[in-house]
């Protein structure tokens, strides 16, 4: 249910009449996650965020429910970056379930990443 609303897969309208039903929750939920997993392994094929247009950095952060505005483009390609290193190790279910609790993390790792990257360019 809590990857449903915060990824906003089914109308509040269905808080009316008891919530939305089990069977079609797990579907949404289920081809969320596989689209997230091909999203992920095609954006590591392509080479990462480098030669990632802005918007398509904001569209592939939204996806995964992550706050993205007032955000410029290098904190943006810092968190999906962050999101992809965690991918190596977590799956996308666990991530998208303790994303407020790795929030702090994902946000500092992109910080460094990117005051790392500003200072291999300086």
């Amino acid at each position: 249910m809590h990857i449903n609303k915060s990824l906003g897969l089914s109308s509040g309208m269905w808080d009316w009449v008891g919530g939305l039903p089990t069977g079609i929750l797990r579907r949404k939920v289920t081809r969320r996650v596989e689209y997230l997993e091909l999203d992920d392994g095609l954006i590591r094929k392509a080479g990462g965020t480098k030669d990632m247009k802005f918007e398509e950095v904001q569209m592939a952060l939204v996806e995964r429910g992550v706050d993205v505005l007032s955000k410029g483009e290098a904190q943006l390609k810092g968190h999906l970056n962050a999101w992809l290193l965690s991918r190596e190790k977590v799956p996308v279910e666990k991530l998208l379930l303790t994303r407020y609790e790795i929030a702090k993390c994902l946000a500092h790792l992109a910080d460094t990443i990117v005051d790392r990257l500003c200072g291999l360019l300086e």
